[in-house]
C-alpha cells in the first residue's frame, strides 16, 4: 500500500500553563497556514483531560480576531455553515461525547494564517506524594 502525506496546514503548536495549588491552567496555541491553491477546511480532533473544563477559545483568522461563545450545537452548526457559504472564514469547537474536542477551521484562504487559542483548567492528581501532570496530544497527518 502506498502512503500519501498531505500538508495539513498545521504550522505549530505551543502550550503555556501555570499551576496554583492542585489546579492547572493551560493555554494551547495552534497556528495554521494554507499553503495550497484553494481555500481549505481543517477538521481535527484532540484530547483534553477527563476532568478538564474549557475556559476560553479565541484567536484570529487572516488577521481578524475572534472570541468564542457557547451556543447550542444546532445553532452553532447553522452559523458556521452560513458563514462558510458566504465565503467567509469560520471556526467551531465542539466537545464530543467521548470527551474529545473537535475543531473546524473553515474556508481558510490561500496563504492565509489562523491562530487558535484554547484555554482550559484541570485538577492535578497526587500519586505517591507527587503531583502528576500529563498533556494528552496526538498529531497524525498520515492518510490511508
Amino acid at each position: 500500500m502506498t502512503k500519501k502525506y498531505y500538508d495539513i496546514g498545521l504550522k505549530s503548536v505551543s502550550c503555556a500553563g501555570s499551576v496554583d495549588g492542585l489546579m492547572l491552567t493551560m493555554e494551547v496555541t495552534q497556528h495554521y497556514v494554507n499553503k495550497g491553491k484553494k481555500p481549505i477546511e481543517l477538521i481535527y480532533t484532540f484530547p483534553i483531560g477527563f476532568k478538564a473544563t474549557l475556559l476560553d477559545v479565541s484567536g484570529d483568522i487572516a488577521g481578524v480576531p475572534f472570541n468564542g461563545s457557547v451556543k447550542a450545537n444546532e445553532a452553532a452548526e447553522q452559523e458556521y455553515e452560513e458563514t462558510i457559504e458566504k465565503s467567509n472564514s469560520a471556526f467551531k469547537l465542539e466537545l464530543n461525547r467521548s470527551g474529545l474536542l473537535t475543531g473546524r477551521l473553515g474556508n481558510l484562504g490561500v496563504n492565509q494564517e489562523a491562530t487558535i487559542r484554547i484555554k482550559y483548567a484541570e485538577p492535578l492528581s497526587v500519586i505517591k506524594n507527587r503531583i502528576r501532570l500529563s498533556l494528552p496530544f496526538l498529531i497524525d497527518n498520515e492518510m490511508y
